[in-house]
């Protein structure tokens, strides 16, 4: 399969997907990953979930872009005794206003997969419930001191599956545009279990075999 680039499970017996994770940034700040070098991918966690020096090393990253100028709502100029999105607040976002927040890149294959603002700044959270309709919440969670590092479908959604190459083989392709009517709903995680490896390929415009 062409554009394919590989991750090696590294627990392919032990039941779960985990990848090496050789760096992790906010727009263009490298985040420091201190002992934790590994990612888990599960499709049933709805968040990006990282331990508290990660998480951290995040919020700063966010806090700079403010110092630096950047109008980031929610996160830039929060009002004394209102939750940030960093401490957990809502705050309803609109399109132009979500563009100016960064992406996320998390560097499981050499290239990094790409998480952008829509990705993380989730609408439906039930902590959001008496904010305005529509209202976001910052869908990267503190997993504690020692906590695990883990992708969920807020990442993976961006994927789709591609058809298998053979019994033993899947890969993920970019969904270039998402909407209801796709209908591709959030893919199931899915690797090369003969060869313990997970497959990502690079951003088509539809997803199939390339």
């Amino acid at each position: 399969m062409h554009g394919c680039r590989w991750a090696k499970n590294e627990q392919a017996m032990g039941g779960l997907y985990e990848m090496e994770l050789a760096s992790m940034s906010v727009g263009s700040k490298p985040i420091k990953l201190g002992l934790r070098k590994h990612a888990i991918l599960d499709s049933g966690t709805n968040v990006l979930l990282v331990p508290t020096p990660i998480f951290d090393a995040v919020k700063e990253a966010f806090l700079g872009m403010c110092q630096a100028g950047a109008k980031l709502k929610g996160v830039c100029g929060v009002p004394k005794g209102t939750k940030s999105l960093l401490e957990g607040g809502c705050f309803s976002v609109s399109p132009a206003e979500a563009a100016a927040f960064p992406s996320l890149s998390l560097g499981i294959t050499p290239s990094g997969l790409t998480m952008p603002p829509s990705s993380y700044l989730r609408a439906g959270d039930p902590a959001c419930a008496s904010a305005a309709p529509g209202a976001v919440s910052l869908g990267v969670r503190d997993t504690g001191p020692t906590g695990f590092f883990i992708i969920g479908d807020t990442t993976m959604e961006n994927y789709c599956e591609a058809p298998p190459v053979s019994p033993s083989a899947v890969a993920f392709f970019f969904l270039l545009k998402r909407s209801a009517r796709d209908g591709f709903g959030v893919p199931d995680v899915a690797f090369d279990r003969k060869n313990a490896r997970i497959g990502w390929a690079k951003r088509t415009d539809a997803c199939g075999s390339v």
